[in-house]
């Protein structure tokens, strides 16, 4: 059984429960959303009929945000090791996984999703690219496209991740 098998068991939560491995010293960008003034504030706008809005997205420190990405990508390839592969596959309606030829991994188009598998000895991450805003029953095949490329197996070194164009 695996860790987050037994998490959803222990816990009681519903078979389809998304569990999100993080590397140490981050946190998940969802979860930051809900601290208002998390970011110190960049600059500021005037709102409408409020006179100085302290609430607006401009207001947050965007390369902060950008290291904070770049250290968080860093401490997940070091866990990587030495050596590991990168394939892409582009899912076909969202459901059939296409493998890419490696020459154009890395170019995303804005209304396509894709997975990027990265896999070493170590650990493997799993990242499910989405360019258009999905609903539940998309993501929730997205799900089922990372599962058939993992063959159904969820490990407790495997750590698998949704990013949004958006």
């Amino acid at each position: 059984m695996t860790l987050a098998n037994k998490y959803k068991i222990e816990w009681k939560k519903p078979k389809g429960t998304s569990i999100t491995r993080l590397p140490e010293g981050t946190e998940d960008g969802l979860f930051m959303s809900f601290f208002e003034g998390f970011y110190e504030n960049d600059k500021c706008d005037f709102g409408m009929d409020k006179g100085l809005d302290l609430t607006t997205s401009a207001n947050q420190d965007i390369s902060k945000i950008a290291n904070q990405h770049l250290t968080a990508a860093k401490l997940m390839m070091d866990k990587l090791g030495k050596t590991y592969t990168v394939t892409t596959y582009y899912l076909d309606g969202l459901k059939n996984a296409v493998k890419i030829d490696p020459n154009e991994e890395g170019v995303f188009f804005s209304e396509s999703t894709y997975v990027v598998d990265i896999n070493s000895d170590l650990n493997r991450y799993m990242v499910c690219w989405m360019g258009p805003k999905l609903n539940g029953e998309e993501i929730a095949h997205t799900s089922a496209a990372m599962d058939n490329l993992c063959g159904g197996i969820l490990e407790s070194r495997m750590c698998r991740m949704r990013v949004s164009q958006c």
